[in-house]
């Protein structure tokens, strides 16, 4: 089950910070991990390389795992379907070039809190096609400022736990975020005008749960770890899913938890309606 929530929207894409819910990433059936904002959540520049077994991993913003194997010679070879280069420069950080030759550039950042078995080298730079530079900025291991080419600058605040309390962005506007008592689960995110989404979670850590701003409630079942229906408050259930299982992990690699490969196959949604 995943969610995404916009959080930061300055007209360039370049500053848009939103956040996304995996539920793979929070009961366990890839992974329980918990970077910046809480189990299963991520959000849009939450960008890493990771170092396990002989290979290199990219988290990205979306919570999504690439791999990529070392070739010969000590390059690094992307997984089939993705299109893009990465190397590992002489002063030790990483290049990454994407097909729309967007560079990403990677280093080690001291203090980072992320519990992932390996190194870990944060994203620090981003230089789209046309020379456009974004930088992200670090203090004490967690990702503070992202500043465009234009000098505009979204800023984020932290608690002790090292969780996403704040997001500040370029027109002095504040989105705030709440804990639960564990710090693990992220349960309500307030936007600047007040208004509020709230989350509940099961001991899996699956959104149960979502109260959206305008107080309506969306309940979320699940099977076999599987997401398999959404009902609204009024018991209705606007979206059934079938043959939600339609994700098979790699039992090859040690990172099998954190890689998921898709297994083509057809999923329907059928609305309240029962329109497909």
């Amino acid at each position: 089950m995943t969610a995404t929530v916009n959080v930061t929207t300055v007209g360039d894409p370049t500053l848009n910070l939103g956040l996304t819910y995996n539920s793979y990433n929070a009961d366990g059936s890839r992974t329980t991990v918990d970077t910046v904002m809480g189990y299963g959540w991520t959000h849009s520049y939450n960008i890493f390389l990771f170092s396990q077994l002989g290979a290199m991993f990219r988290f990205d913003g979306d919570g999504r795992i690439t791999r990529y194997a070392i070739a010969q010679g000590g390059g690094f070879s992307a997984a089939t379907g993705y299109f893009e280069t990465l190397v590992r420069n002489t002063d030790g950080s990483f290049t990454l070039t994407k097909k729309d030759k967007t560079i990403y550039t990677f280093t080690s950042v001291s203090g980072t809190h992320f519990l992932v078995n390996g190194p870990v080298w944060p994203l620090t730079k981003i230089v789209d096609r046309n020379g456009n530079t974004t930088t992200l900025t670090y203090t004490g291991g967690n990702l503070t400022a992202v500043t465009d080419t234009y000098g505009r600058t979204v800023a984020l605040g932290y608690n002790a736990e090292n969780h996403v309390t704040s997001v500040t962005d370029p027109l002095g506007r504040v989105t705030t975020f709440q804990y639960d008592s564990t710090g693990h689960l992220l349960t309500q995110i307030t936007d600047p005008n007040g208004k509020s989404i709230q989350y509940t979670y099961n001991v899996l850590f699956q959104i149960t749960s979502k109260t959206d701003k305008a107080g309506r409630v969306f309940n979320y079942i699940y099977a076999n770890y599987l997401p398999i229906a959404v009902y609204d408050s009024t018991g209705t259930g606007p979206a059934t899913l079938s043959n939600p299982n339609n994700w098979a992990t790699d039992p090859t690699q040690l990172a099998m938890f954190q890689l998921r490969v898709y297994i083509p196959s057809t999923t329907s949604n059928t609305d309240g309606r029962g329109n497909v």
